[in-house]
């Protein structure tokens, strides 16, 4: 609906991608950084919506290979901050820890 809206007045693509963490991670080091940029590329000037985004905490599950993805969604972000809209979704709490995860991501979302 919000892409709808933003697509009606101009400001974004009616584009609306939606993945999980394992659509971004990896299976070895190097590998989540060209998968999340793969993704992002599938959502330019459109809205990613990461749906359990916080099994991309280094402290999880995924471990060093999530933060490796969450890493480059971030400098992507940066890079990119007139073309995307992200959306991490998933339990409050769990999405909570994940911001603590990396310092950049509390600047980059708002919630």
């Amino acid at each position: 609906l919000v892409g709808k809206m933003l697509a009606r007045y101009g400001i974004m693509e009616n584009r609306f991608v939606e993945c999980n963490a394992t659509d971004l991670v990896g299976e070895a080091r190097g590998q989540s950084a060209v998968k999340t940029r793969a993704t992002i590329q599938k959502a330019w000037n459109g809205i990613l919506f990461i749906d359990e985004a916080y099994y991309l905490d280094p402290k999880g599950v995924l471990g060093d290979l999530g933060g490796e993805a969450l890493a480059e969604l971030l400098v992507q972000l940066d890079k990119n901050r007139n073309a995307l809209i992200c959306v991490l979704a998933g339990y409050e709490s769990a999405v909570e820890e994940t911001m603590r995860a990396n310092p950049g991501l509390k600047s980059r979302f708002t919630h």
